[in-house]
């Protein structure tokens, strides 16, 4: 009798032992384990590895384009986008917002469409389309002030009307939280320092705690500093904490639920008239990282008008690597291109030179070539890439 219990002690422990293991393990080569609650009614998109995944637990690669929506603020115009986007075969679109809370920096926005009302009708308009919405806010764009970031990034995605709509859309909805907010070269030369690492990792600590304390389930998408280019905020271990900054942010959101974005225009070129520098190595390191990475922003142009991104060749390597990625712009960019090879700047339609319309795509590479090739260009193209854009499975 005594032997027999040993033996079903030991079988037992054998048998723990391996549920453990298999419960620790996600997919996408990131390890760590996420309580049973987190999402067990499945009523939001789950992050799991290094992917988003849809309602069946399948990983989802994000195929998409930026939306300046209802033209920043100042045309209804959000349908007839929607079905525009919706004629190709994007399964995501970042759409971007401004808080309209006062002392925000950004400069003067549409005074028209900017209400919790037309953010809920903007993100009914790509779900009826079968469309993810990220929403990201842009008003802190290239800016490293803490207070500012409380004031306004944070309280606008804690604000119960903010908070309705988001709550409304959790089963296709992410929320972008800052655009391309941190250090950068402007705040400080491109000389990162460790206080640069230490305010993100911390103020992004604290904002994930107010915004799930409000009741926010939704995926979190953080840009990484310098205007989004600097990945390696998340994926170096340079906060202290004996693991990636990543990883570290993910463990300190209770529903383990975030996104890294990144922005790409300089990973081809970094200033020069061309593109020579070969993205392979920071894209690997990014897949090696184990954490959930999306291209939140390509274009065709550097983002000061100087010079071409590469982003053909980036975009390919990216794709076969399954990372997932959001061209800009799809109208409404006021960069001014400065090559003479870009007659529609960032923007992807076609007429009202050089914003495009935000309806009209393009149906040749003569009318636009950025917006034809991002559509349809070979290894990368939204409609025509390998494996092909499926839409995304929205829970129920």
């Amino acid at each position: 009798m005594k032997r027999s219990l040993s033996l079903i002690l030991a079988i037992l422990f054998v048998i723990f032992s391996a549920c453990s293991k298999t419960s620790d393990s996600q997919p996408g080569g990131q390890s760590g384990s996420q309580p049973d609650s987190v999402n067990a009614d499945n009523v939001y998109l789950q992050v799991k590895g290094r992917n988003l995944t849809d309602a069946n637990g399948n990983p989802v690669l994000l195929r998409g384009v930026n939306v300046d929506t209802y033209k920043d603020g100042w045309a209804d115009d959000v349908s007839a986008v929607a079905a525009a986007v919706a004629s190709t075969k994007a399964n995501v679109v970042r759409l971007g917002w401004y808080s309209h809370i006062s002392g925000s920096p950004e400069p003067q926005t549409g005074t028209t469409f900017y209400t919790a009302d037309d953010l809920d009708r903007a993100i009914t308009a790509f779900a009826n389309q079968g469309i993810l919405s990220i929403v990201m806010l842009h008003d802190l764009t290239g800016d490293d002030d803490v207070a500012q970031f409380q004031q306004i990034i944070t309280a606008f995605w804690t604000e119960p009307a903010v908070v309705a709509v988001i709550n409304k859309h959790q089963t296709h909805l992410v929320v972008n939280l800052a655009n391309e907010w941190g250090a950068n070269y402007s705040t400080n030369g491109n000389n990162y320092s460790q206080n640069d690492v230490n305010t993100f990792i911390n103020t992004y600590t604290s904002a994930i705690a107010a915004i799930r304390n409000a009741g926010v389930k939704v995926p979190l998408m953080i840009d990484a500093y310098g205007f989004g280019d600097r990945e390696d905020v998340f994926t170096s271990n340079s906060y202290g904490q004996g693991t990636s900054n990543g990883q570290y942010l993910l463990s300190q959101d209770p529903l383990h639920n975030l996104l890294f974005g990144i922005h790409t225009y300089y990973w081809e070129n970094d200033g020069q008239s061309t593109p020579t520098v070969d993205p392979t190595s920071r894209l690997q390191a990014v897949i090696n990282s184990g954490l959930p990475f999306v291209i939140g922003e390509m274009g065709n142009i550097l983002p000061d008008g100087s010079a071409p991104t590469g982003y053909a060749d980036l975009l390919t390597k990216a794709n076969g690597l399954g990372i997932g990625y959001l061209a800009w712009e799809w109208y409404n960019d006021g960069t001014t291109d400065e090559t003479g090879t870009a007659p529609y700047d960032m923007n992807m339609t076609i007429n009202n030179k050089p914003q495009g319309d935000g309806v009209t795509v393009p149906t040749s590479p003569s009318q636009n070539s950025w917006g034809y090739n991002m559509l349809n260009g070979t290894g990368y193209g939204i409609n025509t890439a390998s494996p092909g854009t499926q839409k995304i499975v929205f829970p129920d």
